[in-house]
């Protein structure tokens, strides 16, 4: 995964749930950052095309949008 804010997953985590709804193109997980012990969720769209992942993560210190690329 690529993110612009690199601190952000400068460690380890662990997903802890996650959920894949078919009709919508979306994923949806949770997870926990060991390196800074951050609780988090993302929810990501998968593009028409199949090539990309865009949508929004939260955690406890912070949010921002995010975009996976194949």
């Amino acid at each position: 995964m690529t993110t612009s804010r690199r601190p952000y997953w400068a460690g380890n985590g662990a997903i802890k749930t996650g959920t894949f709804d078919y009709r919508a193109r979306r994923v949806t997980f949770t997870y926990f950052q060991h390196w800074n012990k951050q609780n988090g969720r993302v929810e990501l769209v998968l593009a028409d095309d199949g090539k990309s992942m865009t949508g929004q993560w939260t955690q406890q210190s912070g949010s921002g949008s995010w975009t996976i690329k194949r």
